[in-house]
């Protein structure tokens, strides 16, 4: 097989979890989604935090070969100002324009295009380490086990996804599908980096920086000001900058 073929197998298992995550929609009562929001939405916060930090920014700072420090800091702010500028469309409900999702916006618009971006350089490590390992220059259970890693811990992040949104009026099937969608670009973006495999292995630790820095300003964005009427993005963006100031001191000092 191609090494393009082995990095399409290699992303269906991160895929299939992320469907699973996503299927627990029809395991809740609508009722249930709305009194407990706040739960789901501290559970998701947990989720793309912890994704950030063991999924994307220290793998990212492992394959950087060079000094680390840049593309974490670009990488981080870049994704976070991306969120930032986008935040007033997804308020605005200006998902609504796409089949399907006629309630995303809001709180669940951000999380769904936090962790759909987060799944791309997750994707591209996967089909990288399949393409990789079917060209002999990895072990090929090294290959298996970041396939394992990854699959693992996309099943809350398909929850993560699909809960929010059926909470917020979508009705379970559309959630599910949105969130099976956030999915499909790990199998999508792991055969267009086997395509791309030297180009791809140089971007791929700055994509993975970004995307940690889009999903971190989401959580802080949502979670400190879930009960606010009129929420502010300062709070999230000092918490934002907090975070970004620590880590890149403890990258340039460790």
């Amino acid at each position: 097989m191609s090494s393009v073929t082995w990095a399409f197998i290699g992303t269906l298992f991160p895929f299939l979890m992320t469907l699973t995550g996503a299927g627990s929609v029809f395991l809740f009562k609508r009722q249930a989604l709305q009194q407990k929001s706040a739960l789901f939405l501290h559970f998701a916060g947990g989720v793309m935090l912890a994704s950030s930090v063991f999924s994307l920014i220290l793998p990212a700072i492992g394959k950087t070969t060079d000094s680390p420090f840049f593309p974490l800091l670009i990488g981080m702010a870049a994704g976070a100002f991306f969120l930032l500028m986008l935040e007033p469309f997804a308020h605005r409900g200006f998902f609504r324009q796409f089949p399907g999702a006629s309630a995303l916006k809001g709180a669940s618009a951000m999380t769904f295009l936090s962790i759909t971006l987060h799944n791309i350089p997750e994707g591209m490590a996967v089909g990288l380490s399949f393409a990789l390992a079917a060209k002999g220059e990895i072990p090929l259970m090294s290959a298996v086990t970041l396939a394992l890693g990854i699959g693992f811990q996309n099943l809350p992040e398909g929850a993560a996804v699909a809960l929010p949104l059926c909470r917020d009026g979508i009705s379970r099937l559309r959630s599910f599908l949105l969130g099976a969608f956030s999915g499909v670009m790990e199998p999508l973006s792991g055969v267009l980096a086997a395509l791309l495999l030297s180009r791809a292995q140089i971007l791929l630790p700055w994509m993975m920086h970004f995307s940690a820095g889009a999903m971190i300003y989401v959580t802080f964005r949502e979670v400190l000001t879930a009960k606010q009427d009129t929420p502010s993005p300062l709070p999230a963006l000092c918490a934002f900058l907090g975070f970004l100031l620590m880590t890149v001191m403890d990258v340039m000092l460790g």
